[in-house]
């Protein structure tokens, strides 16, 4: 018991400790909001926060995933105390994008619910969080097109496991469950457990819109989190077709995010009407040796018969080798728009 009772008060001394470093951290984090509100500096720099955990995680031997949220949620609420960001996410309260944007900025983030993907675009004043594809489903074609049209640079991006659940009112039970309301996308992504459970379906806009609508003969298909949101029994959970599903999201913001050394840079580009011209403008990227990780077409909702030509590659804007090939594409390219340079997740 000796024993016990040392390691107990030696843990006891370094709690103290560590309330002490944290405070002021915390002092330290409160002096640099001043500087930047004085100044009009960003408060949320993503490759500053980048680089912090880097470094912290490449001194942990253990316990990495702790140390990743524990260090997570410090910085989440450093920013807090400076000044809460403000993100728009497509609505309303406990949909995916709602959960994209709390582990990308943190709880302590000033989050606005939005109808639509549109209003995402035309009402963030700071940053929004939109979905823009999926590993089963593919892209968010909404979220393509206001990319090109409006002013929405992208400044960071963040992957979301998606395990959709089959949530109902308190005491309704599966076999009273006549109808199914979700977002289309999760419906196709459920589309055989829906199958096999005989209901009706009825689209949404959000699966947590869907969790809004519900009576004693309907359920929705939504999150764990939707779920606790709204006080609703899970009546089945991962009853998602493929398990292994996952949605990518953009983060949109208006400062954009400086070079980390682990970036990705978004583009989009129509070319000549002429045989190879694909071929030319992805020999750009092969000379200089660039990754390309995503590349789709689409056509343009702005001219009848162009195409557009969805590329994003690893690197900066602001490296040497990225801005020569920008320069080089935007020379062949008969347009090109560079949709944002952020760290890769």
């Amino acid at each position: 018991m000796e024993v016990l009772d040392s390691l107990r008060k030696k843990i006891d001394q370094l709690d103290s400790q560590l309330l002490a470093l944290l405070e002021k951290r915390f002092a330290f984090s409160e002096e640099i909001g001043t500087i930047k509100k004085k100044n009009k500096l960003p408060v949320f720099e993503p490759s500053r926060e980048k680089q912090i955990l880097s470094s912290v995680l490449s001194k942990a031997r253990k316990h990495r995933k702790f140390y990743a949220a524990f260090f997570n949620n410090i910085l989440s609420y450093s920013r807090f105390l400076q000044q809460p960001p403000e993100v728009c996410y497509l609505g309303p309260e406990g949909t995916y994008s709602h959960l994209a944007a709390l582990a990308f900025f943190g709880e302590h983030m000033k989050g606005m619910p939005c109808e639509t993907i549109e209003d995402v675009f035309d009402n963030y004043e700071q940053f929004g969080v939109v979905p823009v594809e999926n590993s089963t489903e593919g892209s968010v074609a909404s979220t393509l097109d206001f990319l090109v049209e409006k002013d929405a640079p992208i400044v960071g991006e963040a992957y979301l496991k998606v395990s959709h659940c089959l949530l109902a009112k308190q005491n309704v039970k599966t076999e009273d469950v006549k109808t199914v309301y979700a977002h289309p996308q999760a419906l196709a992504q459920c589309k055989h457990f829906l199958k096999e459970l005989g209901v009706e379906t009825v689209q949404t806009s959000s699966n947590a819109k869907a969790c809004t609508m519900l009576d004693s003969k309907s359920a929705a298909i939504a999150s764990e989190f939707a779920a606790t949101k709204y006080s609703l029994s899970i009546l089945k959970r991962q009853i998602n077709d493929v398990k292994d599903n996952v949605t990518r999201f953009l983060v949109i913001g208006t400062v954009p995010a400086a070079p980390t050394g682990k970036d990705k840079t978004s583009t989009v580009f129509s070319l000549p009407h002429k045989p190879g011209s694909l071929h030319r403008a992805l020999g750009i990227l092969a000379e200089k040796k660039l990754n390309m990780t995503k590349i789709e077409s689409r056509p343009s909702r702005l001219m009848k018969w162009e195409y557009l030509f969805y590329i994003d590659f690893e690197g900066h804007a602001q490296d040497r080798n990225v801005k020569e090939v920008l320069g080089s594409l935007k020379e062949y390219a008969t347009s090109l728009k560079v949709l944002g340079s952020y760290p890769a997740a």
